[in-house]
């Protein structure tokens, strides 16, 4: 898993689970802030080789979120998504090794 930048600490590392049943996971643990770390969970779909994630944050209040990325054989690009929130456009997330039935990729 690759190390994102955040605006108060060293770091964040991001990992994107999408399981077959059409539910996905978003987890995202801040480097050297345990209380920072948050999940979000939603559903997602494919349309050819886009993917559409919907989540919703456990935050308080919670706030939906919705993340479009290409799909191809290495993983999923982000194209569409709130930048304030998530970094710089194109985040490249990989797919972890194929042994796991569910499409988890990490960035």
């Amino acid at each position: 898993m690759a190390e994102m930048p955040s605006a108060s600490g060293m770091g964040r590392l991001i990992a994107i689970h999408l399981f077959e049943n059409f539910k996905a996971h978003r987890t995202n643990i801040y480097i050297g802030e345990p209380d920072a770390d948050y999940f979000e969970e939603g559903i997602w779909r494919s349309e050819g080789d886009t993917v559409k994630l919907i989540l919703m944050s456990t935050a308080q209040p919670p706030v939906e979120v919705e993340l479009i990325f290409s799909l191809d054989c290495n993983g999923l690009t982000a194209f569409k998504y709130d930048e304030t929130r998530s970094g710089q456009k194109g985040i490249i997330f990989t797919r972890i090794p194929n042994h796991h039935k569910q499409g988890d990729f990490r960035q």
